[in-house]
């Protein structure tokens, strides 16, 4: 989880350890997903679920940018338990694929349909949308990692975690 380390957009740490909530249903279907990745020799690589609304709050107040982070007070699906900020890796060799930028990278090269990359970039994009897609997933035009589950929709949260 990105953001209980220091290395995410914000230089700073946010979650005083890395545990990745999800609602039942939205872990089962990205479960799903998975399962449909690894036929291709992909894995997934979680780097935010669950998100509480404070700090959700921290995000905004570094990047208060709607195109980027959801205001706080209108909620995100983080908050909601029904976001997953992901991305592949490769089965045989345990590496993080090339998706074109870095997670957490907030500019055009990072949006969904940014043509200007090698093929192979644009096609593990679109396995990577259309796995989730096909699960109920859906993506935004800002960022190749970030999708929903809206099939359901839970309330908003901000409940934190401890950690051991």
């Amino acid at each position: 989880m990105r953001y209980a380390t220091e290395d995410n957009f914000m230089k700073e740490q946010i979650y005083a350890c890395g545990k990745c909530f999800l609602r039942p249903l939205v872990a089962d279907q990205l479960r799903k997903v998975s399962l449909d990745l690894k036929e291709e020799g992909y894995g997934i690589i979680l780097y935010d679920c669950y998100r509480p609304l404070p700090a959700q709050q921290k995000l905004w107040d570094i990047m208060p940018n709607k195109n980027y982070v959801t205001p706080p007070s209108k909620g995100s699906m983080h908050n909601r338990g029904h976001a997953v900020d992901l991305g592949l890796f490769d089965l045989a060799s345990g590496d993080i694929v090339d998706m074109g930028t870095a997670f957490d990278y907030f500019g055009e090269e990072a949006h969904y349909a940014y043509a200007n990359l090698p093929e192979e970039i644009i096609t593990r994009r679109f396995i990577l949308r259309d796995r989730l897609k096909k699960r109920g997933f859906s993506g935004i035009r800002t960022e190749w990692w970030h999708f929903s589950y809206k099939q359901e929709l839970s309330e908003l949260a901000d409940w934190e975690w401890w950690c051991e």
